[in-house]
């Protein structure tokens, strides 16, 4: 009995450096992919939507952090959208901290593909709270690689390919949520509420989908004996996290009208789902139904019911406003790791040397089936990780790309640029090249990312399916778009005051230079960029027509009825009584003129439109996209009006619009101030109970 502690201090040891072992194996493996000398060049990444999130990165750390906030309005994409305020700025701001210590370049990479490092860390660590004895936290580890290398998809998230697609926000939180579960299992005593409250808020702060996921996995807790406290201590945990994100989660909430919601079920086949790289490890569920059958572990029941959840989730994914697939990895991972726990048979306490060497072998055997799919088969996970960390600037056609934007060179006072959407972009680095318009050349452009975070973007899309041969129509089940119409088009460009169009496919070159509002200002290689020359040039107009109050309970179907019709008379979605002329049909619009010989004088800012004007009382529609942030002096109101813009009727010669907090803004600020005070406080309450007990 004496030597006890003695033996437990040496397995322990064991234990550990085996766990190292295996880490450092993984870590090298990893690395072998992602190389030092692609992830530490001061390049800007590209690839898929990845090369589009360099923007938001650089807006967060020179103009959104500098003035003490993580969401701000941007003008670059969307006729101007709120940045960050609905998507998710935890990756951004882990990018702004690190480029303190070192470029941004490298910031970006280093944050871009923390998820995919962190995952098998966070299944050993989450595995160990749950006191999985050896080799079970390291087999949990080890088996993350053959879903992380999964080529079966790059959009639904957590794997590789989806997080070089751009998804490396919901990567980090992925594996934030593993630890999460974990953590929360371990957590028997019930005290740890506020540990676990600050990380569920930073769950939530990387991405809403993991989340939606955590709360539903976590109702196992409510099923037990104890549902009471059970009860008491998630609404603890999860009012804490709601209070900690409330300057940002709060206005989100109440904004979400001016969102574009993008629910969809896909269609997808179970071979989709669980393709051969990762079903043939589905083999080791097995051995856990054999454990579970022997010892009734309530943790396979726990591992079991997340699985569960997340095939729920993906079932009702549309009715809760979100995409299925989404839910997908939880489900292929839940599975992968469920089957680490048969591992729990070999009793690895008694038998330590042929546990180790089962973990050793089980490591080269993935490896093998990685390296052997990866090689022979597709090849694309090396080329793709190669693709977007020599950057932009290690393309080809990085010339012709900078010489574009060279020529383009302005800011957002500009009239806006549009290009034609085309995969024959994927040269400069992605289809998505020209979506970073306005960090290359400081032009505003229309289509970007985050595309759910504006109203306007189902005008963009229609608009590019009008100006290109090739369209996306992402929302197409209930914004569809139409064929290429370079007529039409023009007329919509002039509405967002649209000067340049860079063209691509010989089709839209054919008709640009046949039409007579265009004229050729430039040429690089295989690009042509024409110059609109009827456009106003301005985004503050006295419209033809005095706007009509379009009595309606869905002004977004609406408008869009209205953008594919006559744009001629703009509408207005508005409760307010000032306006006479009224309609509710779109094809029966009144027609007032207002004498619309006007001088006006503008300036635009990121966070700031002035102008001054002499037409004083009359209707001025600006051609930035409406959200209720904005603020007017100078008039009374700011009216939402089709499509998605400002409409002011100034009260005086200098109006002047603002980007600023409204009352939800300063109740979320009060929040978030209350959760940090309750944290700190609650805290401190722990330690000084902890050091008392240990006193005694």
């Amino acid at each position: 009995m004496k030597n006890l502690p003695k033996l437990k201090a040496l397995k322990s040891r064991r234990n550990t450096i085996v766990n190292a072992i295996i880490f450092l194996m993984i870590f090298l493996f990893l690395i072998d992919y992602y190389k030092p000398s692609l992830m530490l060049s001061e390049t800007i990444t590209s690839g898929g939507d990845t090369a589009s999130d360099y923007y938001p990165a650089k807006y967060m750390v020179e103009q959104l952090l500098p003035k003490g906030e993580v969401a701000g309005w941007s003008p670059g994409w969307y006729g101007g959208f709120p940045m960050l305020q609905f998507y998710f700025p935890l990756p951004f701001i882990f990018m702004a901290i690190l480029s303190i210590a070192m470029p941004l370049q490298v910031a970006f990479k280093l944050v871009s593909a923390l998820g995919v490092f962190l995952l098998p860390l966070a299944v050993f660590i989450a595995f160990r709270a749950m006191k999985f004895s050896f080799p079970v936290p390291a087999i949990g580890a080890i088996i993350t690689l053959p879903f992380l290398f999964m080529e079966a998809n790059s959009m639904w998230g957590g794997n590789i390919p989806s997080t070089l697609a751009g998804e490396f926000s919901y990567g980090i939180s992925f594996a934030l949520s593993i630890i999460f579960l974990g953590l929360v299992y371990s957590d028997s005593a019930r005290k740890h509420w506020i540990r676990n409250g600050l990380l569920f808020a930073l769950i939530v702060f990387s991405h809403i989908i993991t989340a939606m996921w955590i709360v539903l996995a976590t109702s196992f807790f409510l099923l037990g004996k104890n549902r009471k406290q059970e009860f008491v201590y998630f609404t603890k945990l999860y009012l804490l996290a709601f209070l900690l994100l409330g300057a940002w989660l709060l206005p989100l909430i109440t904004n979400m009208e001016y969102t574009t919601s993008y629910a969809d079920t896909w269609n997808v086949e179970i071979s989709q789902i669980f393709p051969v790289s990762i079903a043939i490890y589905f083999v080791l569920l097995l051995a856990t139904l054999v454990y579970f059958q022997k010892s009734r572990d309530r943790r396979i029941f726990y591992l079991a019911y997340a699985c569960f959840a997340a095939f729920i989730l993906f079932i009702l994914a549309e009715q809760l406003g979100v995409v299925n697939i989404r839910f997908a990895p939880f489900m292929q991972l839940g599975l992968l790791i469920l089957g680490a726990t048969g591992f729990m048979l070999l009793k690895p306490d008694r038998k330590f040397a042929l546990s180790a060497i089962i973990v050793l072998l089980f490591f080269f055997i993935v490896i093998f089936t990685v390296a052997h799919e990866e090689t022979t088969k597709t090849k694309y996970i090396a080329f793709w990780i190669k693709w977007n960390y020599e950057g932009f600037e290690g393309k080809a056609a990085w010339s012709t790309y900078k010489a574009i934007n060279d020529f383009l060179e302005g800011d957002q006072n500009q009239p806006r640029v549009v290009y034609e959407h085309s995969d024959l972009h994927d040269s400069m680095g992605t289809p998505r090249a020209f979506e970073s318009l306005p960090l290359f050349s400081g032009r505003s452009t229309l289509e970007g990312l985050f595309m759910q975070s504006s109203p306007t973007a189902p005008f963009v899309f229609y608009i590019q399916s009008e100006v290109s041969e090739q369209q996306s129509c992402p929302f197409w089940r209930r914004f569809p778009c139409t064929q290429f119409n370079l007529d039409k088009g023009t007329e919509h460009l002039k509405l967002f005051n649209v000067q340049h169009y860079i063209v691509r496919s010989d089709k839209a070159k054919a008709a640009v230079a046949a039409h007579p509002e265009y004229r050729l200002v430039h040429t690089v290689r295989d690009y042509q960029i024409y110059e609109l020359t009827t456009n106003e040039n301005r985004y503050v107009t006295v419209p033809q027509y005095e706007p009509v109050l379009l009595e309606t309970n869905n002004w977004k179907r609406d408008f869009y009825e209205w953008f594919k019709n006559d744009t001629s008379v703009h509408l207005v979605y508005s409760a307010d009584g000032r306006f006479s002329l009224k309609t509710d049909n779109i094809n029966n619009i009144p027609k007032v003129a207002t004498n619309n010989n006007c001088n006006i004088n503008e300036k635009i800012e990121n966070e700031k439109i002035s102008f001054t004007t002499d037409c004083i009382g009359k209707p001025h529609i600006i051609r930035i996209s409406y959200f209720p942030l904005w603020r007017v002096s100078g008039a009374d109101k700011i009216y939402l009006v089709s499509p998605s813009f400002m409409l002011v009727y100034p009260t005086e010669e200098k109006v002047t619009l603002y980007y600023g907090n409204t009352f939800i803004d300063n109740i979320g600020m009060i929040l978030t101030i209350t959760g940090f005070a309750l944290a700190i406080y609650f805290s401190r309450a722990l330690i000084l109970n902890r050091i008392n007990s240990l006193k005694r």
